[in-house]
């Protein structure tokens, strides 16, 4: 160690030394400032070479931070802890340990403000920990396509969970479930019931089950413990007197329950239980939470109506403010049958024995704590204006209500007794409406769902594979396939039997209570969010082919509707953006009902509305695009050419014409990207020869738009659904690879004079990349070797830049340059394993290429500093080519801290590059592999990577 390292050392022990005295300190604000200095200098420390083992003792003063009485420092030691960077931080598990004992530690806090800070910080740490690996070292395949789907917001097709699965963040929420539920036996006061159960509702609502099935202990046929544990509190302990408590073991209940009916969806279902493919022991807990949250709403009833309810028994259910004619009917058929012994061959839904449901057993004593709960939180609500006490008031009502719209898309209409718990939510809906207006609305729509048999139960079916190495093409082959799964998801309700029709229509006149208390709620109120919900809810009415003339008979509502539009142009809607999407959902689906010779809304109207948007002057991003989605989603995924005349498809057409003119006069606002991918896919499923033309359209426009820099690009979802356009349209109308050369060429030759520019640099460079990379995959050809080479110190000189016009502790500001440049290696890596690249391999790996390759190496190096990814990623990319130059390799190893670290990655290299020698060189065959592979592991990786080639060199002999 020299002179200079000693005085760095020494001054780094003085610097930790200062700040283990202020976290000491006597004065709590001593302490927080401490805290705050820590939180400054904490990433730079450990990525420090000596750092690590400093931050030890800081640790340990932070551990006695915890036990500070003043709640206000612990939030801030909370805050510290969630802000770590860990995806950043390589190698450092037991620091790790440490930070997740602490926020668990601080779960059993008195105050509730540090639980729920703990709360939060542990879902960002599981976050932070788990992303490390998602994307980066996974593969571009899920990344991208994951991305694409979440932007274009059509969950209505049906996709695949995994999708959104993350594996690391599996195995860190693993490790932290892992510590919780062992104590969950022990817990002996409130305030670490509280928390641990508030963190459990917590992670399983950002984590849930249905996705990380391992972690919870949901991928067998058997539930798990912990929902059982759950399910006997609700049934029988005295912790439900706590209203929090109580909504927390809800949701955590259901979420479990539903992640189970998810796993098992495919299993015959049973007759005696209401729930699709859920085991035995399973129904029987789903049975008694749906019987729970059913009493609990119909509790809140009562007590907003000033009736009492004693000793957990209901009050005798009130009849229907409007009687059902189906219902009477029904009734009065049966008792003739039983009279005559007479038989009617007609379908009868209703006809079937009513449940024992209600037997059920929901203990009489466990409801009275309840709603001595209930009714003291109503008594405080009554006189107090303060939102916190309506949230305690409302809380258990609201998870109640989202439970059993849960519940009921995976429900059997057809199971005895689901009948009358319908019936007697309909007739609830309209007391609980005015308190909460959202979750009713939801709950309702999920009832409705469940008549229409179009419930959550539906098997997803993949179009696309991954997981294999060439991952870019098999993003090409998602891209290539999507179109069949928008028609497969093309759903216009129709009904199938009468059976099916007579189900809604024997429970219409029930639904007419809360249609009212929605339609008149709707221009009493001037929240947005609630104004959205209703329209959903009478566009799912619409869908299940409601007669609309009954509920809107003058259109008096609809063209209120359209009225509003006035308020939009003039921007005094807030959180417009909302509103139009649902306005534009529910003009969609009305379109589809003739009423005599004239439709409520046609096409042409909404797209004159839309053009009205557009000359208001209003945010596009807000107004028009939402508006247009919906149209495009109609138009090109849901009418297709089902079932319409010559006539009628030769309109739509010319209405598919204008909307797609439309929508390219948008192509340089980014929002419109998910829009255009939809678009191509439609058109796509509607006519190959259409789907060309304007593939080549689309192309030049958003070409030409990136290049004149009209297209800005400034997030990772935009970039992907650009990359996926490119991905989709016929190949035959992507620009020669000439033109790419040369449009890569001109961009070598400009410099970005901000953060800004650089960044839009970097969109140019890897969008023509990628698209020239398609294009060699089709037509097996190849780049050369000092293009490649001057396009890729470029990119890292432009990246180096930008994170020197940026501080170290705000490099987090610059993730979308970090993975412009991770696409880019990741991409040139997947080029380079191809078979028909080897000519470019050859020519890398030559010696007149080593200043060039030393160059970029140092520069990653540097900037590993701010994100270790860098190294990783090169790394790879010269794995793949063996590269075989030690001075390289002595760049990129060169002050690796920490020295594990360093260790485990030799490791790894070591075994790659004898794996990929050995198989691709010599041929030799696994098991002789496995000798060989053994004599070399073992080389003494300090005296450097000279050693591996005299080793190679000797393989021979073996």
């Amino acid at each position: 160690m020299n002179n200079g390292m000693v005085e760095n050392t020494q001054t780094l022990e003085e610097l930790v030394s200062i700040l283990v005295t202020g976290l000491v300190d006597k004065s709590n604000i001593g302490v927080k400032y401490a805290l705050s200095a820590v939180s400054e200098c904490f990433v730079t420390l450990l990525r420090s070479r000596d750092g690590a083992s400093f931050l030890g003792d800081v640790f340990g003063n932070l551990f006695a931070i915890s036990c500070n009485p003043y709640w206000l420092v612990k939030v801030t030691l909370v805050e510290l802890l969630a802000g770590i960077e860990w995806d950043s931080v390589i190698m450092h598990e037991e620091l790790q340990d440490r930070a997740m004992n602490l926020l668990l530690h601080l779960l059993s806090d008195e105050d509730v403000r540090v639980r729920s800070s703990s709360i939060s910080a542990l879902i960002k740490f599981i976050q932070a920990c788990g992303n490390r690996e998602d994307w980066i070292m996974g593969n571009l395949n899920t990344y991208f396509s994951r991305s694409v789907i979440e932007a274009i917001s059509c969950d209505m097709f049906g996709l695949p969970d995994k999708l959104h699965f993350r594996s690391n963040v599996s195995k860190y929420l693993e490790k932290v479930l892992n510590r919780i539920i062992p104590h969950l036996g022990h817990l002996d006061d409130k305030h670490s019931i509280a928390g641990f159960y508030s963190a459990l509702a917590s992670l399983s609502d950002s984590f849930p089950p249905s996705v990380y099935k391992s972690a919870w202990r949901c991928g067998s046929q058997e539930a798990p413990m912990l929902f059982f544990i759950v399910v006997e509190l609700l049934q029988s302990s005295p912790i439900v007197s706590d209203m929090f408590i109580h909504q927390n073991l809800l949701t955590l209940a259901s979420n479990i329950f539903l992640a189970m009916i998810n796993r098992n969806i495919e299993s015959p279902p049973d007759e005696n239980y209401p729930f699709i493919g859920s085991p035995v022991n399973l129904s029987v807990c789903g049975l008694y939470l749906l019987h729970h949250t059913y009493a609990i709403v119909k509790l809140y009833k009562s007590v907003l109506s000033s009736q009492v309810v004693g000793g957990g028994t209901t009050s005798q259910k009130k009849p229907s403010p409007v009687l059902s004619p189906a219902k009477k009917l029904i009734k009065d058929s049966s008792d003739r049958k039983a009279t005559d012994g007479e038989s009617d061959k007609k379908p009868k839904p209703l006809q079937r024995q009513q449940s024992n449901l209600h037997g059920i057993p929901v203990c009489p004593v466990q409801m009275k704590r309840i709603e001595d709960s209930v009714q003291q939180s109503w008594k405080v609500y009554k006189s107090n204006l303060d939102p916190l006490v309506t949230h305690r008031f409302t809380c258990v009502l609201v998870t109640s209500l989202e439970i059993l719209g849960s519940i009921f898309g995976w429900t059997r209409y057809d199971y005895p007794g689901i009948t009358t718990v319908i019936e007697d939510l309909l007739a609830i809906a309209p007391n609980i409406f005015i308190l909460t207006p959202v979750p009713t609305l939801k709950c309702i729509k999920q009832i409705l769902r469940c008549l229409n048999f179009s419930s959550s139960a539906a098997v997803i079916d993949e179009t696309f594979r991954t997981g294999t190495e060439d991952t870019l093409a098999d993003f090409l082959e998602f891209c290539d396939n999507f179109y069949k799964r928008l028609a497969a998801g093309r759903k216009i309700l129709v009904y199938q039997t009468p059976s099916e029709k007579s189900c809604l229509g024997a429970h219409i006149r029930s639904f007419e209570p809360i249609v009212i208390s929605a339609l008149k709620t709707y221009w009493a109120s001037s929240d947005s969010s609630i104004q959205a919900e209703i329209l959903l809810f009478v566009s799912e009415l619409v869908k299940g082919h409601v007669n609309y003339a009954m509920v809107d008979s003058s259109q008096v509502f609809l063209n209120s509707v359209i009225k509003q539009f006035g308020f939009l142009e003039d921007g005094h809607i807030r959180n417009s953006a909302t509103l139009v999407d649902a306005m534009f959902e529910y003009f969609t689906h009305l379109s589809h009902i003739d009423r005599q010779t004239k439709k409520f809304i046609d096409t042409p109207k909404m797209l004159q509305l839309c053009d009205d948007l557009v000359a208001s002057g209003q945010n596009p991003a807000t107004n028009y695009i939402p508006a247009l989605k919906k149209i495009v989603y109609d138009l090109f995924i849901y009418r297709g050419n089902v079932g319409v005349s010559n006539l009628e498809k030769k309109e739509i057409e010319a209405q598919r014409e204008v909307l797609f003119q439309n929508i390219l006069k948008l192509g340089h606002i980014p929002e419109t990207l998910p829009i255009l991918f939809v678009l191509l896919h439609g058109r796509r499923g509607i006519s190959e020869a259409k789907w060309s033309t304007e593939s080549g359209i689309v192309s030049k426009v958003l070409l030409d738009s990136i290049e004149t820099h009209k297209l800005i690009i400034k997030t990772s979802t935009h970039f992907h659904c650009l990359i996926g356009i490119f991905f989709s349209v016929h190949a035959t109308t992507l620009p020669s690879l000439d033109k790419l050369r040369l449009s890569l060429s001109k961009a070598l030759q400009t410099e970005g004079t901000d953060p800004n520019s650089l960044k839009q640099w970097m969109v140019i460079v890897n969008t023509n990349w990628l698209v020239m990379l398609r294009t060699i995959h089709q037509y097996e050809e190849t780049v050369s070797s000092k293009l490649l080479l001057r396009i890729l110190l470029k990119f890292v000189d432009s990246t180096n830049k930008l994170f020197t016009w940026t501080r170290v502790s705000d490099a987090s500001n610059c993730s979308f340059a970090v993975e412009q440049l991770v696409v880019f290696l990741k991409a040139t890596t997947l080029l380079l394993r191809k078979e028909a690249s080897g000519e470019l391999a050859s020519q890398l790996i030559a010696e007149e290429n080593v200043l060039e390759f030393s160059k970029i190496s140092d520069k990653l190096v540097k900037m590993s500093v701010a994100n270790p990814v860098f190294r990783k990623v090169l790394c790879d990319m010269l794995t793949v080519l063996n590269y075989p130059w030690i001075r390289v390799w002595e760049s990129i190893l060169h002050s690796w801290q920490p020295a594990e670290a360093k260790e485990v990655f030799i490791s790894n290299l070591v075994s790659t590059l004898v794996k990929d020698l050995v198989s691709s060189v010599f041929g030799i065959e696994n098991r002789e592999f496995r000798t060989i592979h053994h004599k070399v592991f073992f080389t003494n990786h300090n005296k450097g990577l000279h050693k591996l080639h005299y080793r190679l060199g000797s393989i021979s002999l073996f």
